[in-house]
């Protein structure tokens, strides 16, 4: 079991907080944030006996991998990059998405240290065919109109609550942060703007 801090305190991070229990391996012990959300993260420290802090080294103290979460509040990218350099000088594993990693570090490629999100295109070869299949089982599908509606919060409890009802439900997640918690998640090239609908889905 690896003890695993999270930076920054977004909203999907209260959903990781939530279904933390089904994380595979890794244990969360701690919440590293902007200066801005102290009052935030004391007041969730105390409901959630998780250590919360605005310091970094207090945070990298308390555990052997870094999470770091996507900038989508567009924050600044000093305490990023300032986070990532110390965990990877303290040798702690580092765990991004890919859309992450290149807003960071454009035009880079991350070495054995850093473990990405991701989910690479598959190899043509194990198609069978390209055609639409008519599809045999009950899908249901969580849409929203944006970013930081619920989508992932909502997949979660829909998983938690076929697993108590007994259903072998198979989860597709668009959220890098899915396979954390044992879902398959979409191929980087359904993100590409230069590919049609029709293009990804054959």
């Amino acid at each position: 079991m690896k003890m695993m801090t999270v930076f920054p305190f977004t909203p999907e991070v209260k959903s990781i907080i939530r279904f933390r229990d089904q994380m595979a391996g890794y244990e969360i012990r701690a919440i590293l944030s902007f200066k801005e959300h102290a009052v935030q993260l004391c007041e969730y420290q105390r409901q959630t006996g998780i250590f919360c802090t605005i310091e970094i080294e207090e945070a990298l103290n308390q555990c052997d991998c870094l999470l770091l979460m996507n900038n989508n509040t567009k924050q600044t990218l000093d305490k990023y990059h300032k986070t990532y350099e110390m965990a990877k000088n303290d040798g702690k594993e580092i765990t991004m998405s890919m859309v992450l990693w290149h807003e960071m570090f454009p035009d880079q490629e991350p070495d054995s240290q850093v473990h990405l999100l991701s989910n690479v295109e598959p190899v043509k070869e194990y198609f069978e065919c390209s055609q639409l299949l008519e599809i045999q089982v009950p899908i249901v599908a969580v849409m929203g109109l944006g970013e930081s509606c619920d989508k992932f919060e909502t997949q979660m409890q829909m998983k938690e609550a076929f697993k108590e009802k007994g259903y072998h439900a198979y989860s597709l997640s668009s959220n890098d942060l899915g396979s954390l918690f044992s879902m398959d998640t979409y191929p980087e090239f359904m993100h590409q703007k230069n590919l049609s609908f029709s293009e990804k889905v054959f």
